[in-house]
């Protein structure tokens, strides 16, 4: 009887060991997708910010041909847009505020000043695309690599 109670013991530790390492490990690879998907969400965005500051002082900076960069601003912002969409369904609520102030930032005061006329002066133009940008991409991004841990 004490033998069967015994190798009944062994029996139950070792199914309960084996369900617990199965429910770590699955709990493990379910987090390392969620972070997987996120770090391409969260570089897809910052991507897409980068692209349409590059097309938008293009647009600002040269004369010619202002239809056709227009254009490529307007194709970089749809990409940015699906980035964010994106990023909004994958991340936590915490990156809501950051992530809309970021795009709202690269889109309304750089895209749509970019083709504005007249222009902004050079100085308030780098400011806009330098050190402003950077704030808020700053911001986005500090959040990010908390969230990717």
């Amino acid at each position: 009887m004490h033998d069967l109670l015994l190798v009944l013991g062994t029996l139950v530790s070792t199914l309960v060991g084996v369900w617990f390492t199965q429910w770590l490990t699955r709990d493990r690879e379910k987090r390392q997708w969620r972070r997987d998907r996120c770090l391409e969400a969260y570089a897809d965005v910052l991507q897409g910010c980068h692209d349409v500051i590059n097309a938008a002082s293009q647009l600002y900076l040269e004369e010619s041909d202002e239809f056709g960069k227009r254009q490529i601003v307007i194709e970089k912002l749809a990409e940015l847009h699906r980035a964010e969409n994106r990023t909004m369904l994958l991340a936590p609520p915490k990156f809501e505020q950051p992530l809309l102030a970021l795009v709202q930032h690269i889109e309304k005061k750089i895209a749509v000043q970019a083709g504005k006329s007249p222009r902004l002066p050079i100085d308030e133009w780098t400011k806009l695309t330098t050190t402003d940008a950077g704030v808020v991409v700053g911001q986005f991004a500090a959040i990010a690599r908390r969230d990717l841990g």
